[in-house]
């Protein structure tokens, strides 16, 4: 049993309110335990000269921490989820325009990318942008003693030996996104960890369905 009381297997609570951000076209502020991020998304609009591309519409990730200004943990988590949005979103539809996402950390209890990773899905579902699939995220640590702990906090996260971080596509369980570890870690191990993941991502998949689902019936008009 784990200090808050969760099994070795289980995630914490997810909550999130959407459109929350007026000037942006999707926004959503998720809750993951204790680590709380707001995501939005603007456009498809038009890009500016040197960002535009010819062939499909640039992707643009910008990830602002609680205080302070961005450094390189940022910029590397940038890379990351711009990297796996550019795949998931259908951006050849929209050419020579930008899709902007901007992520606000407003606490962080660990598992912090990969609630980065399911505020993004939410916003740009949020605010209609075509995907090929939808893409979450859950994040395992490794204990010394080979034991598996999934969505850890961020006590957990300093720990414990390995940090795994996996991104999936819906619909695929061959198909990983985004696969990192931080820390020491066998082979064995690391497959075991990713199996574990993506399981994780099927509860997470379904929270994403239940946030959308109430989305549309608050969009559905009302019976006069």
């Amino acid at each position: 049993m784990r200090p808050d009381g969760r099994d070795w297997n289980q995630i914490r609570p997810l909550s999130c309110e959407q459109t929350l951000l007026r000037q942006a076209d999707g926004s959503v502020r998720l809750k993951n335990g204790d680590t709380t991020v707001i995501a939005s998304v603007s456009g498809p609009r038009q890009a500016k000269q040197h960002q535009e591309l010819v062939d499909r519409a640039a992707v643009q990730v910008i990830v602002k921490p609680k205080s302070g200004i961005p450094g390189g943990a940022e910029r590397e988590m940038e890379r990351t989820l711009r990297l796996a949005f550019e795949y998931v979103i259908i951006t050849t539809l929209h050419p020579r325009t930008l899709i902007q996402i901007v992520i606000q950390i407003i606490t962080d209890d660990g598992a912090l990318l990969s609630t980065c990773f399911n505020a993004c899905t939410i916003a740009l579902s949020d605010c209609g942008v075509p995907l090929r699939s939808l893409l979450c995220s859950v994040t395992c640590a490794l204990t010394a003693d080979g034991q598996y702990l999934l969505d850890p906090t961020l006590e957990e996260e300093k720990s414990n030996v390995c940090i795994i971080h996996g991104a999936f596509v819906r619909g695929d369980p061959t198909e990983i996104s985004y696969l990192r570890t931080f820390g020491n870690i066998q082979e064995s191990q690391l497959d075991h960890a990713t199996f574990v993941t993506m399981k994780a991502t099927e509860c997470v998949f379904a929270f994403i369905d239940t946030v959308a689902q109430k989305r549309l019936g608050a969009l559905a008009p009302k019976p006069t």
